[in-house]
């Protein structure tokens, strides 16, 4: 089954806040992971969003729809830090 799982940080040096997200298989059965990949989002002093492509190189998130669901997610990861969850939460992508 294909999850995904969230966590929030602040980029040093810029003070920007950051979303890592990593996405994973995880066996039923097992309860085995695999890592798929993971990116890092930005989310910039305009409001715009950003995904990291290498150490010092961002691309600006342009697709409404994309940014519609970052903001989304900045959001719920905002409400479960500020409940005290500290691994934020994770998603279920089948």
């Amino acid at each position: 089954m294909r999850r995904e799982r969230y966590g929030r940080g602040i980029l040093e040096g810029v003070g920007w806040p950051v979303l890592t997200v990593v996405s994973y298989d995880e066996d039923d059965a097992t309860k085995a992971k695999t890592i798929r990949g993971s990116r890092v989002i930005a989310k910039l002093p305009d409001g715009s969003f950003a995904n990291r492509l290498d150490i010092n190189k961002w691309e600006t998130i342009a697709d409404e729809a994309d940014r519609q669901q970052i903001q989304s997610l900045f959001e719920q990861t905002d409400r479960a830090t500020a409940n005290g969850n500290s691994e934020v939460f994770q998603n279920q992508t089948t």
